[in-house]
């Protein structure tokens, strides 16, 4: 078991649950190869958490912060299509 692995299912598990490690497992093995700034690009796509909260507050990209729960939706969804 890698370090990335027991940090994902043993430190936070009570607050993150299951399903959220599963959830955070596929997405880092899907992501995994790819660099910073394709994360960046992938992220800042409209419809994406970052783009619909950037779009929430007018355009300010300092300061507010990603829902959890669109961050959970957005994943969940994109891991079933």
């Amino acid at each position: 078991m890698s370090d990335r692995e027991e940090v994902l299912t043993t430190k936070g598990k009570s607050e993150i649950g299951d399903e959220g490690i599963d959830i955070i497992k596929a997405v880092s093995e899907r992501y995994k190869d790819n660099n910073g700034w394709d994360l960046t690009l992938m992220t800042h796509k409209s419809g994406t958490p970052w783009h619909r909260t950037y779009k929430k507050h007018g355009g300010i990209s300092d300061g507010p912060v990603i829902e959890n729960y669109l961050i959970q939706e957005y994943y969940t969804n994109l891991l079933n299509s």
